[in-house]
């Protein structure tokens, strides 16, 4: 692939790129974090701490869990904040980028977001029906790549993978696929220009120019 126009998969995250639900998720951490005894930090301490996913987080604060305990509490205690009123928000530009791209491209979510969320937060943006494939609840996001890859029969250089993120760019490097920061989410420009992703845009619009 010399361009990005000639990408025919367009793996993307969901958290921070195509729903902004950096608050509701901030709450829930917090609620799960003090449940162990622990104090919250502020939201801005929180986003720069911000690791993949809360197992990640909360190895990094030194809180004892398991991968099962913790996804299990998340589960729990997530739907509770978003029926509070805490609720996430699709951007903007979000539906109009997928419903353009998916007209020539595959479109498919990779993301650590638990996939029962995330298909109802799809459904509720509207943006469902653009999804080629959605893979939730992923953990290790460059294995899931690597397999839609082969379930697509489609090879690396035909694919990028959009994340806003550091540990999602680290993915696509180890899936061999190029990666596109956007900085919308929980990790600014600064911060993703660190794992040099093949480009940085600011908005999914930005990035519908270079497709």
């Amino acid at each position: 692939m010399r361009t990005l126009k000639e990408a025919k998969v367009v793996f993307i995250d969901w958290s921070g790129v195509v729903s902004d639900d950096r608050r509701p998720v901030y709450e829930a951490n917090a609620r799960m974090i003090e449940s162990k005894g622990f104090q919250r930090s502020t939201f801005e301490e929180w986003l720069r701490q911000a690791k993949g996913n809360p197992v990640d987080l909360f190895r990094s604060l030194g809180i004892p869990c398991t991968e099962a305990e913790l996804y299990t509490q998340y589960q729990q205690v997530f739907p509770q904040v978003r029926n509070e009123g805490i609720r996430p928000i699709a951007y903007p530009e979000a539906l109009p980028f997928l419903k353009n791209v998916s007209e020539s491209r595959r479109v498919i979510v990779v993301s650590s977001h638990p996939t029962p969320f995330l298909r109802e937060e799809a459904i509720e943006y509207g943006v469902d029906r653009y999804l080629h494939a959605v893979h939730g609840s992923e953990l290790k996001k460059a294995q899931a790549i690597v397999r839609a890859l082969k379930n697509e029969r489609i090879r690396p250089h035909e694919a990028i993978f959009v994340g806003d993120m550091t540990h999602d760019i680290y993915a696509g490097h180890e899936a061999r696929v190029r990666t596109i920061g956007v900085t919308t989410g929980y990790h600014p420009r600064e911060t993703l220009a660190v794992a040099l992703p093949y480009l940085i845009v600011d908005s999914l619009a930005e990035l519908q120019t270079h497709l």
